[in-house]
């Protein structure tokens, strides 16, 4: 839900990205055995590099192993974030009346899980007291409730879409598998081809090869290319935007339902590749607003960049009865998508993604 978390997944996968180019590049010229450096200077750093450059194969299989482990710890990451994320939205919004039951039993388990570990180095960050406190303040229905995020995200499996579906079921959050193969990231991933079942086996396939790089010695035709690499890197990125999005839509329909949050309309007209839209709206609008954009399969904040009624720029309109109005947003706008508004009292109360 939080943008900040998605951005710090972009940058890992970026640098993974780069790190793959540039090895491919440095390997390629330290084992071609016509070239030179051509200063003297270089021709140092080459005699220092040379002894200990390992083999193009060697090289090869370290690049494979760093890099797809990384993906997956990266992936693994986000996905732990983006659950910490909207439980913290929950603590932040919700009484426990609002909590469903098994909501509220996933919570339960998550607890004794951790009881069960507490003594695990991996857990020593926990303050067991506090947590039991708070969830004590939480069940006697005190406000603001107090929820241990790591209840929610305790798993044993690697993350193939089915246990992400299982983690995200236990907040109370349904459909994730649907909503990826549907997403237009994805689709536009896969191409022509548009599989609805590329999506789990391609992330399969990564955990296959990131269980292989951890766990078992490799064989040259175990090793993947330097753009086969790049192409799991760039699918990651899109099936963690396609989860960005389903917690987009998952924290709009909360919000709707407790009142924070109203369809504004639905866009008549998409011009200019989505940016501009035109749609009868009722509302409070103003430039450097955020809206979100929610279609059938996607869900994304949109700052207004431009407001016009009948034809004249405005940097803020009231409308009470529906009225065709033109905004240039920040993202894009497909037609038939709705417009919808978190009001002033929950921008100022801090629920906003």
């Amino acid at each position: 839900m939080q943008s900040a978390t998605l951005d710090k997944l972009v940058q890992g996968i970026s640098a993974n990205k780069r790190h793959i180019i540039t090895s491919d590049i440095v390997r390629e010229l330290l084992n071609s055995a016509d070239y030179i450096m051509a200063s003297s200077v270089s021709g140092d750093i080459e005699d220092s590099l040379r002894p200990h450059v390992p083999s193009r194969v060697e090289w090869r299989i370290l690049d494979h192993c760093s890099a797809i482990s990384r993906l997956y710890a990266l992936f693994e990451n986000y996905v732990g974030d983006a659950i910490s994320d909207y439980v913290n939205y929950i603590q932040r919004t919700h009484t426990l009346s609002d909590i469903s039951a098994p909501v509220q039993d996933y919570y339960r388990i998550g607890i004794s899980k951790i009881l069960k570990e507490i003594s695990k180095p991996k857990l020593s960050y926990l303050n067991l007291q506090e947590m039991i406190v708070g969830y004590g303040k939480t069940l006697s229905g005190r406000k603001p409730i107090k929820l241990e995020p790591l209840a929610f995200k305790m798993h044993e499996q690697n993350l193939r879409l089915t246990e992400i579906n299982r983690l995200f079921s236990g907040l109370g959050l349904d459909g994730i598998n649907k909503w990826v193969e549907r997403h237009p990231k994805i689709l536009d991933f896969f191409g022509p081809e548009k599989s609805p079942e590329g999506a789990e086996k391609l992330l399969q396939n990564l955990i296959g090869y990131r269980n292989e790089a951890a766990h078992q010695g490799l064989q040259v035709d175990d090793i993947l290319g330097k753009d086969e690499i790049l192409k799991y890197c760039d699918f990651l990125l899109n099936l963690s935007v396609s989860i960005h999005e389903f917690f987009i839509t998952c924290f709009i329909t909360s919000e709707t339902r407790l009142g924070f949050a109203r369809e504004c309309g639905k866009v008549s007209e998409s011009l200019k590749g989505g940016r501009v839209v035109v749609a009868p709206v009722v509302g409070s609008f103003f430039v450097g607003q955020t809206l979100y954009v929610k279609g059938s399969n996607y869900c994304h904040a949109a700052t207004i960049e431009e407001l016009r009624l009948d034809n004249k720029a405005r940097s803020k309109l009231a409308i009470e009865t529906p009225t065709e109005v033109g905004f240039r947003l920040s993202e894009i706008a497909k037609k038939k998508s709705t417009l919808i508004s978190l009001n002033k009292q929950r921008n100022r109360a801090g629920g906003s993604a």
